[in-house]
C-alpha cells in the first residue's frame, strides 16, 4: 500500500498481465513500466498520480479503456502509442497541456474526452487515429500545433465549447488538421465550415 512510484521497466513485457489496481500512494509510473504488457484491459490512474513517463502503455494491444481520479498528470510522450484496441480515454480535468503522441496510431480510438483546462496541443497527440469520431475542445485551448489530427480520417467534425469568434482566435499552425476529415467545427453559437 505504501508504493509511490513504479520504475522503469518495471511491468514490462508481462504479456499475460490482464488487470492492475493502484493504490492512492502512488504518484509516478516510470518510462515503459508496462510497455508490451499485451493482455491488459483496463486502466484507472490513481488520485494522487502525477506523471506517466514516456512509452509507459506503449503497444499495451489488449487495452480498452483510460480513465483518471487524478485531477492533473504529466504524461510522457507516446504514453500509450500503438495500444491498436484502446477505445475510449477519459483524460485529468487539470492537465493544461498533452505530450506529443501520447496516443499516437491508437487505431481504434473513437472518443476522448479532453481535459477542461487544457491549454495547448502540441502536435501528433492523435496521429493516426483512425477511427477517432469525437472531440470536444475545451474554450480554454489557445494553440493547436501542427499534425494535431494527422490522419484522423473518420474525425468529421470538432466540437468547441467556445463561441465562433473566439475559434477563430485559437492559433492553428499549419497542416493542424492534415489528412483528417474535418469538415465543420460546432461551435457554441454557431458553425464552421473547414475548407483547408
Amino acid at each position: 500500500d505504501s508504493v509511490t512510484w513504479i520504475i522503469a521497466p518495471a511491468f514490462a513485457d508481462c504479456k499475460n498481465l490482464v488487470s492492475v489496481e493502484f493504490n492512492d500512494s502512488l504518484t509516478r509510473i516510470g518510462n515503459s513500466a508496462f510497455r508490451r504488457c499485451k493482455s491488459l484491459l483496463k486502466v484507472t490512474l490513481p488520485a494522487n498520480l502525477i506523471s506517466v513517463g514516456e512509452y509507459a502503455f506503449y503497444e499495451c494491444t489488449s487495452l480498452l479503456e483510460v480513465d483518471s481520479k487524478a485531477a492533473k498528470v504529466a504524461f510522457g510522450m507516446w504514453a500509450f502509442g500503438y495500444c491498436s484496441s484502446l477505445e475510449k480515454a477519459i483524460l485529468p480535468p487539470d492537465n493544461t497541456v498533452l505530450n506529443t503522441a501520447i496516443f499516437g496510431s491508437c487505431e481504434s480510438l473513437v472518443e476522448v474526452v479532453l481535459p477542461s483546462e487544457l491549454d495547448y496541443l502540441l502536435g501528433s497527440e492523435f496521429q493516426l487515429c483512425k477511427s477517432l469520431r469525437k472531440i470536444v475542445i475545451p474554450k480554454s485551448v489557445k494553440r493547436i500545433e501542427t499534425y494535431s489530427f494527422i490522419n484522423c480520417i473518420s474525425l468529421e467534425e470538432l466540437s468547441y465549447e467556445g463561441t465562433v469568434a473566439e475559434w477563430n482566435s485559437v492559433v492553428k499552425e499549419k497542416w493542424w488538421n492534415y489528412n483528417a476529415g474535418i469538415k465543420v467545427v460546432h461551435c457554441s453559437d454557431g458553425d464552421i465550415e473547414i475548407t483547408e
